[in-house]
């Protein structure tokens, strides 16, 4: 999973099933940063499946988050990596209200949702279109940058 903000180097912590005592503990963010050992991108394996939260979200696949894009730029920083690709699965976990009809607003880095699982139902998107095929550079100022010290690391000259 992510740090938090992507704010440290290594921006991933890996957690293992097989080494947690206390899984509820380690599900939480506090938990999950105690006992997850933290890696870079080129440390990880590939990724078969990216929960992402979600304020809102549509039958269609769209979602909106917290609004800062952070979910996508993880995406995008695995993307580079080759860690994921079109076929990943990606999927959100929201309240039935959460689920709207109207449409939302969308760009070319945002990851649509395979995905949304609700207490009620499961429902398999018709989300059309490929996944971000990386960072999109000309959407991340240079504040944003250097705040994420992989973006540092991966910003084209």
């Amino acid at each position: 999973m992510a740090v938090p903000r992507l704010r440290d180097e290594e921006c991933f912590l890996r957690l293992d099933p097989a080494e947690i005592e206390d899984v509820d503990h380690a599900a939480t963010i506090g938990g999950s940063s105690e006992v997850g050992d933290r890696v870079g991108p080129e440390e990880m394996e590939s990724v078969d499946l990216i929960v992402s939260g979600s304020v809102a979200v549509t039958e269609r696949g769209a979602r909106i988050g917290k609004g800062e894009g952070y979910s996508d730029l993880e995406f995008a920083i695995l993307r580079e990596f080759g860690l994921v690709d079109d076929e990943t699965t990606t999927v959100t976990t929201v309240h039935e209200i959460q689920v709207v009809d109207e449409a939302v607003p969308t760009s070319d880095h945002d990851v649509p949702m395979d995905l949304l699982v609700t207490p009620d139902r499961t429902v398999r998107t018709t989300a059309s279109g490929s996944k971000p095929a990386g960072i999109a550079w000309d959407e991340l100022d240079d504040e944003r940058i250097e705040e994420i010290p992989v973006l540092g690391r991966l910003r084209p000259r």
